[in-house]
This record gives C-alpha cells, sequence and structure tokens, in this order.
C-alpha cells in the first residue's frame, strides 16, 4: 500500500465500550477500512495496530483521534 496519503483511526466511547473506525484517503478519496467494537481503548488501540501491520500500511501515515 505504497500509495496510501494517511490514515485515520478514530477511538470513540461508546455505551457497550469502545468503537474504533480506521478511514483510509487516497487520491482524494476516503475509504473505510475496519468498523468494530472493543472493549477497552487497549483492545482499540491494539486493533488499529495489528490492521496497519498486517496490510503493510507505515505508522508514520496513521493518525489515531480520541
Amino acid at each position: 500500500m505504497s500509495e496510501v496519503l494517511a490514515v485515520r483511526a478514530t477511538i470513540t466511547k461508546i455505551f457497550e465500550g469502545y468503537s474504533l473506525t480506521l478511514v483510509m484517503k487516497k487520491n482524494g478519496q476516503s475509504r473505510l477500512l475496519l468498523d468494530e467494537r472493543a472493549a477497552s481503548v487497549f483492545e482499540a488501540e491494539a486493533a488499529a495496530a495489528s490492521f496497519t501491520s498486517l496490510h503493510r500500511i507505515p505508522r508514520r501515515a496513521v493518525e489515531v483521534l480520541y
């Protein structure tokens, strides 16, 4: 995924725990990569790191918002 410009991981507190949304912005377009629930912030961060690592997205391209 060398053409990836930016990936935004948004972690939001919800009633059942936390929501994790990963969105990739490439060539001026946004694409949803992941939308899942986690029991804790730690779990959400780990899922984001695992997903980006698995798809060879460089850490410097990932912005994490809380």
